[in-house]
């Protein structure tokens, strides 16, 4: 029974989108279904890969998980500083913004504990995270002007897409989403347009336009690409087409969405406080499996790096092993004291900790006493080596600035044993 009901909206949906003589083909979908109600003002949705949904009750500033044998929430993280966006990775971890504190925040799996991963951001909202763990997430006031890329290897950050014309509060990115295939799609305020930008390109595609205003967005592996016109509808575009149909409609109001591995749709009732989910009949066509996710700071294997960034490919904390202490004098001298000043705010605990005694002592005295003056001797951010790798292609800046990381990193343990 649910097949046929689920084949005739199907039908039914196809019909609503003809065009040049010729229905195209859409998923064929259940009902909504409604998982939880009575919640307060749910924010962002996310799914895991075991299908588990969470959100964010955006009153409380809590961070809440479907208990599916009760339909009931339970919280998982409290006293947030304006939660906004919302996402979890193919391992478990969920990523989520504190909007006003500015900062994007990683709670691993099985942890009750938050770390915070990027800080000092303008008003990070939405956001999306790719199979290596790369997140892409808007900034900006209202409707964010930026879709930033934080690559989770080198910790740096990327500006991928600014919006066009004169700042506005209202038209900016309305929401963003990282396809396993590397394809970004993201949604307009204001200008109501549903973009993509291909993995290999660096222009954008417009897959549909004429809405007033466009939120949560999300793509399957069968070339269909979902997103809610706000406050009205979750719609389709499907696959070869410049034209949507409603999907869904059910609740009081429609915000963001989310898809799980199967294909089934997940969307947020802001305003009516519920949660809905959209079964597909037929999952979709799966994706290449993942690679599992390294710690933050490995370097990928060479076939898992993604193709619009290059990846760091020297980890510092190896190469200073291998640092004859004579080529670290050398080196020394020839960096300004002001970027010795810079960069050794920027040395990690773990780096620290590699360096050996020998290159301690080898560390020039010049070095020890710019260290002095340093503000910080260690942060979580990954070293200058690291940076260096990918600011320049040329093999030989990697193992300069690897050089010079290792000798910041003795410079710091020095004036910690001094």
């Amino acid at each position: 029974m649910k097949r046929i009901v689920g084949l005739s909206l199907s039908l039914l949906l196809a019909l609503l989108i003809l065009g040049a003589e010729q229905a195209y083909a859409i998923p064929d979908y259940n009902p909504p279904q409604l998982l939880i109600d009575k919640q307060s003002s749910p924010l962002s949705i996310a799914v895991d890969g075991n299908g588990t949904v969470y959100w964010i009750d955006g009153t409380s500033g809590q961070i809440r998980v479907l208990i599916k044998v009760t339909s009931s929430a339970a919280v998982i993280l409290k006293d947030l500083n304006t939660p906004k966006g919302l996402v979890a990775d193919s391992s478990g971890n969920l990523y989520f913004s504190e909007y006003t504190r500015g900062t994007i925040s990683i709670l691993p799996k099985g942890s009750s504990q938050p770390i915070v991963l990027i800080a000092n951001l303008s008003f990070p909202s939405y956001l999306s995270v790719d199979t290596l763990g790369n997140i892409y997430f808007i900034t900006g006031e209202i409707c964010g002007d930026k879709i930033v890329k934080f690559d989770r290897y080198s910790r740096t950050l990327f500006v991928i897409l600014t919006a066009s014309g004169s700042r506005d509060l209202n038209r900016g990115f309305g929401g963003v989403f990282i396809h396993p295939s590397g394809d970004l799609y993201y949604t307009t305020c204001g200008v109501g347009t549903v973009e993509k930008l291909p993995r290999t390109s660096s222009n954008p595609e417009i897959l549909a336009s004429g809405y007033g205003f466009t939120s949560g967005v999300a793509a399957d592996n069968d070339g269909n690409v979902f997103f809610i016109e706000y406050d009205t509808a979750v719609r389709v575009i499907p696959k070869g087409t410049g034209t949507s149909a409603k999907l869904a409609s059910d609740g009081t109001s429609r915000h963001l969405l989310t898809i799980d591995q199967a294909g089934d749709l997940y969307y947020n009732d802001f305003k009516g406080g519920m949660i809905w989910k959209i079964p597909r009949l037929i999952p979709q066509s799966p994706p290449p499996a993942p690679p599992p996710l390294p710690a933050f700071g490995q370097v990928p294997a060479p076939n898992q790096a993604p193709a619009q960034f290059p990846q760091p490919q020297v980890i510092v904390k190896e190469v200073v092993k291998e640092v004859p202490v004579e080529v670290i004098k050398e080196v020394i001298k020839e960096v300004p004291k002001e970027v010795i000043k810079e960069v050794i705010k920027e040395v990690p605990k773990e780096v620290i900790k590699e360096v050996p005694n020998e290159v301690i002592k080898g560390v020039p005295k010049e070095g020890k006493e710019v260290s002095k003056e340093g503000t910080r001797t260690e942060t979580e951010a990954l070293t200058l080596g690291t940076l260096g790798s990918i600011t320049y292609s040329d093999i030989r800046y990697v193992v300069i600035g690897a050089i010079i990381g290792a000798t910041i990193a003795a410079i710091g343990v020095a004036k910690r044993k001094g």
